[in-house]
């Protein structure tokens, strides 16, 4: 598919990710992504509200996948041994195919960003209680 065939938030969320793992949170502008995703600054706010809210859309994403991962786990009937080992493998795989996010994540919303690194403990203590 041709990058003018994908959805322009699509694309917007591609150059973000793209120029944050390369670039980090701090080197990355907004005209930057805009200019990546062949789109104007502007759709950028439209669709994620800023930069800084952009982030936190792969902070969250990054978090329910491994939320989901350890759920997953805890939900089937097996021995404490062999669920940590599934659960270990599925994270390994989920880091695997998603470099990328997996990199900003743990990366830039510990060191970045005051903003970002107060939304992400909050958002796994928010998400611990299940």
């Amino acid at each position: 598919m041709h990058n003018s065939e994908i959805e322009p938030k699509q694309r917007i969320k591609e150059a973000a990710l793209k120029l944050f793992a390369r670039n980090g949170f701090n080197g990355t502008g907004l005209r930057d992504v805009a200019r990546e995703a062949n789109v104007n600054v502007a759709m950028i706010s439209y669709y994620y509200g800023g930069k800084t809210e952009l982030m936190k859309s792969f902070f969250d994403e990054y978090q329910d996948r491994l939320q989901h991962i350890t759920i997953d786990a805890y939900s089937k009937s097996y021995e404490p041994e062999e669920m940590i080992r599934d659960t270990l493998k599925q994270i390994i795989v989920f880091t695997k195919e998603n470099p990328d996010l997996c990199q900003i994540t743990m990366n830039e919303t510990n060191f970045s960003d005051e903003e970002l690194h107060t939304y992400r403990i909050n958002k796994i203590k928010k998400g611990s209680s299940y």
